[in-house]
């Protein structure tokens, strides 16, 4: 399962000196509604919105992969390999 990192798509905000969820929706063309659930992680998003993020982000493949598509971790997967006392 993937999840999106927010913190790296916050950090991308700033670093474009996006300052609001208003100012990424007009950039965008996104509903602020949308971006709202993406950025705290209550949304996955759609193929276009990743599409309309990643031009405006001017994001290669390799962000767009670490960024919308980072590896879920659940709680049996961080208690692999380890053992109970």
């Amino acid at each position: 399962m993937y999840e999106v990192d927010c913190k790296e798509l916050r950090k991308l905000m700033i670093d474009h000196d996006i300052d609001s969820i208003v100012t990424f929706a007009e950039k965008t063309g996104i509903d602020r509604g949308t971006i709202a659930k993406v950025l705290d992680g209550k949304m996955l998003p759609t193929y276009r919105v990743i599409e309309s993020l990643a031009k405006v982000f001017k994001m290669d493949s390799q962000q767009i992969g670490s960024i919308f598509f980072k590896q879920k971790v659940t709680q049996d997967e961080t208690l692999e390999g380890v053992t109970q006392c």
